[in-house]
C-alpha cells in the first residue's frame, strides 16, 4: 500500500494513476511475498544468515526482539529491547523486520476477518473471535516466533482461529475441515489447487526429509505445546489499543 500511495501521490496532479486491476494485483503480490519469506528451504546450500529468518535470529541475539510493532500489539508484556547493545546494521535490520511484521499483522487481520465473515452463520460474535485470534497471533509472534519459521502465516492463523473457537466456545462443532472450506472460499480467485493442498497437507512439522504433516499435526504437535502456557494470559487480557490500528 505504501508503494501505491506513493505512486499516486507523485502523480496526483496528472491524469495518470494506477488502474484498479493493477492495484489488486500488487496487493495480491504483497501478500504472496509476506507468506513466502517465512518458507525457506536451506537444502540447496543457501545460508540461513542471509534470510528473513536469519535476520530475526540476529535481532534475538542482539536483544532487539520483539520489534516495536509487536511490543505495541502483544497483549502480554514483553521485555524492551536493549538498544545500547546494537550496531547500526542491526538497527537497520530491526527497522526492516518491524516494517514486515506490521504488514504481516495487517494481512492476517484481514484474513481473520474474512474467515469469520464466511463462518458467521455458526458464530455468536465474529468481532470477538477476530480480536481474540489476533491477540493469540501477536502473542505467538512476540513470544514464540520460532514456530513461524518454515511455515506459512496462514497455517498458523488457522491454528489460532481453531484454538480460539474451541477454547472460547464461540463456534459450535468447528473442525479443520470447516476452516479449510472457508479458506478455500476466501482464496478461490488467486490460489492454485496445488497451493491449496500444500497449505493444509504439506506443512513442515519436524526438520528432515520426511518431516511434513497436515494442519492437524501442526496444531497438535507444534502449536498447542508452544502456546498452551500463554493461552490463559491471553484469554484474560484486554485487547491492546494498538492492535485496532493495524
Amino acid at each position: 500500500d505504501s508503494f501505491i500511495e506513493s505512486f499516486n501521490e507523485r502523480n496526483h496532479e496528472s491524469e495518470f494513476s494506477l488502474p484498479n486491476y493493477l492495484i489488486v494485483l500488487l496487493r495480491q503480490l504483497q501478500k504472496a511475498i509476506i507468506g513466502l519469506i517465512w518458507i525457506t528451504d536451506f537444502r540447496d546450500g543457501r545460508s540461513i544468515e542471509s534470510s528473513f529468518i536469519g535476520t530475526i535470529k540476529k535481532l534475538q541475539q542482539c536483544s532487539m526482539w520483539p520489534v516495536t510493532s509487536l511490543q505495541r500489539a502483544c497483549p502480554i508484556g514483553s521485555s524492551t529491547p536493549n538498544k545500547e547493545k546494537n550496531a547500526v546494521t542491526t538497527y537497520k535490520d530491526g527497522a526492516l523486520v518491524d516494517y514486515i511484521i506490521r504488514n504481516i499483522i495487517a494481512y492476517i487481520k484481514q484474513r481473520v476477518s474474512a474467515m469469520c465473515y464466511i463462518l458467521r452463520p455458526r458464530t455468536r460474535n465474529p468481532r470477538d473471535i477476530s480480536e481474540r485470534v489476533m491477540m493469540v497471533y501477536c502473542t505467538m509472534l512476540c513470544h514464540r516466533i520460532e514456530i513461524c519459521f518454515c511455515r506459512h502465516p496462514d497455517q498458523l492463523m488457522m491454528c489460532a482461529l481453531y484454538l480460539v473457537c474451541k477454547k472460547m466456545g464461540y463456534v459450535q462443532s468447528v473442525t479443520f475441515n470447516d476452516l479449510q472450506i472457508a479458506y478455500e472460499e476466501m482464496t478461490k480467485d488467486f490460489l492454485l489447487p496445488q497451493t491449496m493442498y500444500a497449505m493444509f497437507h504439506r506443512i513442515m512439522i519436524r526438520p528432515g526429509t520426511d518431516g511434513f504433516g497436515d494442519i492437524i499435526s501442526l496444531y497438535n504437535e507444534i502449536f498447542v505445546p508452544a502456546m498452551s502456557d500463554l493461552w490463559f494470559e491471553v484469554a484474560k487480557a484486554q485487547v491492546p489499543a494498538a492492535m485496532l490500528t493495524f
